[in-house]
């Protein structure tokens, strides 16, 4: 899914450098919704078993309650605690990694995808999600869409 939106538009030759066209836009959102649904059709349906309780699945008295009010909106702020953590962590992390790629000789553009990586729990969902989203907007409002990463190209 990364590269049908970060990649591919950068080698596209129907529209200028990054870009797709209207309908190449369309695919790209509906194979990126499409994928999206198919990996929490597979994480809530196919595999629902793996969320479940071992001794009795199919007995609802095995489930746990719940949780109340209180208890939600405590998960919620730590949600948001955890959150900044990580984005905390990435900002850390940055200078170390981008010390380290350039000791190695490698390009600059692997710092992203470490960072990317650290983070790849949420990839699917990020840009499953968000590229639908935007090509909509895009086509809606008729503002040209630049998904490729340019600086892949020499």
């Amino acid at each position: 899914m990364a590269t049908l939106a970060l990649v591919l538009p950068t080698f596209t030759t129907t529209t200028p450098s990054g870009t797709y066209s209207g309908s190449q836009l369309t695919f790209a959102a509906a194979a990126s919704i499409t994928l999206w649904a198919v990996f929490v059709f597979v994480q809530t349906v196919r595999h629902r078993d793996y969320f479940l309780p071992e001794n009795d699945p199919a007995n609802p008295e095995v489930h746990a309650e719940p949780p109340s009010t209180l208890h939600t909106w405590g998960s919620f702020a730590l949600l948001l605690v955890s959150l900044a953590a990580v984005v905390g962590l990435a900002k850390v992390l940055s200078p170390v990694i981008e010390r380290a790629v350039v000791a190695a000789g490698a390009p600059k553009s692997l710092i992203g995808i470490a960072i990317a990586n650290l983070a790849i729990g949420s990839a699917l969902a990020s840009i499953g999600l968000t590229i639908p989203v935007v090509a909509a907007a895009s086509v809606v409002l008729g503002i040209p869409l630049v998904l490729g990463l340019l600086a892949l190209v020499p």
